[in-house]
């Protein structure tokens, strides 16, 4: 499947992306994370609860040493973040969260935060 030219839309880009890694299986990426500097670094790192196709960081939780937060949707599109492991639940867009009755962690302790992204330019 060809990649999209320069002057493709981002819709076009984005549609070339999701066929191209229905296509493949996600790579396990968490122990190359685990070597970046700026994870052994951190204490407290923002994880993601994965969706179907997207890749699995959660095993990373498991590294001695530091705590770990995911988000949840809150009210008035606030982003709420809650201590990992915990109680995970269906969240508004279906993407699995923390149970909204776990208490909060303070946003200001997180020292790195993990993103899914679909595809990357070469400067990230």
């Amino acid at each position: 499947m060809p990649m999209p030219t320069p002057g493709s839309s981002k819709a076009e880009l984005r549609s070339w992306a999701r066929r191209t890694r229905s296509q493949q299986e996600p790579p396990v990426l968490w122990p190359i994370l685990a070597a970046l500097s700026e994870f052994e670094q951190a204490m407290h790192i923002l994880l993601y609860a994965a969706m179907p196709g997207e890749i699995d960081v959660l095993p990373l939780a498991e590294t001695p040493n530091k705590r770990f937060y995911l988000p949840r949707c809150a009210e008035n599109r606030r982003i709420a973040i809650h201590a990992y492991p915990c109680s995970l639940v269906p969240g508004p867009f279906g993407i699995r969260e923390p149970d909204a009755s776990l208490p909060e962690a303070a946003t200001e302790v997180i020292d790195l935060v993990l993103v899914p992204g679909l595809v990357f330019s070469p400067d990230g």
